[in-house]
This record gives C-alpha cells, sequence and structure tokens, in this order.
C-alpha cells in the first residue's frame, strides 16, 4: 500500500525535528566543553572522546533547525508574509553561525589546537597560541552579529504567529520571542546575563519541540469530523 503524501511530510519533520533537537539534548546530557579560560585547557578540548559527536551534530543541527521552523509557516497571507521577513533573519543567522563554527572546530580546534601540541619549539606553539588568541577575541563580535540576527527572526517569527492564533501557535510564539532575548541579552551586559546563560539550553531545546509540533500539524491536516464541513488541505487549520 502507497504511502500518503501526508505521512511521508509528518516522517520528514520528525527527521529534522529529531537532528535539530539532537545538539541541545547532547549537551545537556554530554557537557562537552568548547571554550576554555586558557590556551593550555583549550589546546585539549578536541582530544575529549565526544568531541567529534558535538561537531557532527552540530553540523546537522543547522539545515534541521531551518527545515522545521520554514515548515511551521502560517497559513494566513498577512502573518505569512511578517514570518518570512522573521525567518529570512533567522535564516541568515544560521549560516553566520554555521561558517563560525566551521572555523571554531575545523580550523582553530582541530588545526591551530592540534599544531600548537604537536610543536616542536616554543616559538611555534608561541605562533599558534596568538592565532588562537586572535579568534578568541574576534569570537565576540561575529558571535553577536548572529545572536542579534536571531533575536530579530524569531522575535518576527514569534510574533507573527500571536495574533488571532490557536493555543499551539501562542505557546509557539512565546518560545520562539523568549528563545530570541535569550540570543542577545547575554551580549547587552544585563544584569541576568548569567541566568540567561545557564538557562538557554533548556529554553532553546524546549522552543525547537514546539516549533517541531507546529510544524507537524501543518504538513497533516487534522481529520475532517463534520461531513458536511469542506475539507481542510494540508497547512490548513479547523
Amino acid at each position: 500500500m502507497p504511502v500518503s503524501k501526508e505521512k511521508m511530510m509528518i516522517a520528514a519533520v520528525m527527521l529534522a525535528s529529531s537532528s535539530a533537537v539532537a545538539l541541545p539534548l547532547f549537551i545537556i546530557l554530554f557537557p562537552v566543553p568548547i571554550g576554555a579560560g586558557s590556551i593550555e585547557q583549550f589546546v585539549s578540548l578536541h582530544l575529549h572522546e565526544d568531541f567529534g559527536t558535538r561537531i557532527w551534530l552540530t553540523y546537522i543541527y543547522f539545515p534541521a533547525a531551518i527545515t522545521i521552523h520554514y515548515l511551521a509557516l502560517p497559513t494566513q497571507a498577512g502573518k505569512k508574509a511578517f514570518f518570512l521577513l522573521g525567518f529570512a533573519f533567522f535564516f541568515a543567522g544560521n549560516v553566520i553561525d554555521l561558517l563560525y563554527r566551521a572555523i571554531q572546530y575545523d580550523v582553530v580546534h582541530f588545526y591551530w589546537a592540534a599544531e600548537y601540541l604537536g610543536a616542536s619549539s616554543d616559538a611555534a606553539r608561541q605562533r599558534y597560541a596568538e592565532k588562537i588568541t586572535t579568534f578568541s577575541e574576534l569570537a565576540p563580535a561575529i558571535s553577536f552579529s548572529f545572536a542579534l540576527l536571531f533575536f530579530l527572526g524569531r522575535s518576527m517569527m514569534g510574533a507573527s504567529l500571536w495574533l488571532n492564533s490557536t493555543q499551539l501557535e501562542k505557546c509557539v510564539s512565546a518560545s520562539l520571542i523568549v528563545n530570541g532575548l535569550w540570543n542577545i541579552l547575554p551580549h547587552t551586559g544585563h544584569i541576568f546575563g548569567g541566568f540567561v546563560g545557564a538557562s538557554y539550553i533548556y529554553v532553546w531545546c524546549l522552543s525547537l519541540v514546539l516549533v517541531t509540533i507546529l510544524a507537524a500539524t501543518r504538513v497533516y491536516p487534522k481529520p475532517n469530523t463534520n461531513a458536511c464541513a469542506p475539507t481542510h488541505g494540508p497547512g490548513k487549520e479547523a
């Protein structure tokens, strides 16, 4: 018996969702550090047995997260346009973040840090230490750029889902807006910055789960319980 288009779409949503949620869950269960307070500590981080797993989950996360957020697109024209504007900011933030992580992992950790450990002279180690230090000094500016885009993108997507919406859409709206605030607050020197940083992983994970549920309702319509009522197509809500 052939599989329906709706079932194929819901399977795709579940695959994208599990790929996206896997990263924050892994970080919660296996807190593999990617930063350190000194060069001596930093250069050994990539030797952690779970470091490679975190990297691959990171690379898988980006296309998966972009997919489930796009599939949560509202059906109403006005809300859809505002959501897409926010999605464009969110997409741009993910592109910058992906490039940043690629440099951080593949260049800084696996090349510069590895060369530092294998250097045959103090002069060689110093050269790589300077490269690592330069990257760490530039990192806050880069992370602020994609954090700002995430704040704008998530806030706009969330706002578009709030008015004239279902309870599920309101929950997703709130989670996106809070997630966006949690993205930007650590960069503002806000008094609650420490709390935000410590709790972000849970806010991020919850937002991904709620977006997934909403995306699933978009691609798999509710069953029609009234034979006289018009049929709702995929993406339409009763």
